[in-house]
């Protein structure tokens, strides 16, 4: 992953010279896969739909951060559990800080796209979700 949205960009400048505090999302970090995203800066996101799917809660705790690189990994599975009908081509993945609706923060490219077809597993192995801004 690899860009803030505007929205974390506004969090942080205000964190950083408006005298706003910014607290961490805590155990709100929300795991989400797109279809697509239209422009770049989240204007238009495409998030996956069908059966079966929905985004995955990480908790803090499951997050491994590094202060010398500036990345988080996950530390155990995201899974995504087995798709019950076509998720069409994943391409993108994003950090939201809710279930449902809410703020997406992150977002970036996955190293290799994905056709979800019924019955295939999906998620991300320990380890292999990597948060970085570059």
């Amino acid at each position: 992953m690899s860009a803030f949205t505007n929205y974390a960009e506004n969090k942080i400048i205000k964190a950083i010279f408006g005298n706003t505090s910014l607290s961490t999302l805590g155990d709100g970090i929300y795991v989400a896969l797109f279809n697509e995203i239209a422009d770049g800066e989240i204007a238009s996101v495409t998030e996956v739909t069908g059966t079966a799917y929905s985004r995955k809660q990480v908790i803090a705790a499951k997050w491994n951060t590094d202060s010398v690189t500036g990345e988080a990994r996950n530390t155990d599975t995201i899974d995504f559990g087995t798709a019950g009908g076509s998720w069409g081509t994943v391409k993108h993945v994003g950090i939201y800080d809710a279930a449902t609706g809410g703020n997406l923060w992150m977002y970036g490219a996955l190293s290799a796209q994905r056709v979800v077809n019924t019955n295939d597993p999906v998620g991300f192995a320990s380890g292999t979700l990597i948060c970085k801004v570059l």
